[in-house]
């Protein structure tokens, strides 16, 4: 099965640059920057694994791991 990870940060280049490198590595990457976006991909399908920025606007990285751990 491939690996789907999401990758959330509010800035589009870091989320291109983490994307290429795991694209790499096999996995199927989407992105998200904003912690609506994030958990729309989260409620919307399977996912490996979550790559979260500390640090977006609105709901910070902890909150939205917190809000998907629920």
């Amino acid at each position: 099965m491939e690996e789907r990870v999401l990758i959330a940060d509010n800035e589009e280049a870091v989320c291109a640059a983490i994307a290429r490198r795991l694209s790499k590595e096999g996995c199927s990457c989407v992105t998200a920057k904003s912690e609506e976006d994030s958990l729309y991909y989260f409620y919307r399908g399977q996912l490996s694994m979550i790559s979260s920025d500390i640090h977006m606007p609105g709901m910070d990285g902890i909150e939205l791991l917190r809000q998907v751990n629920r």
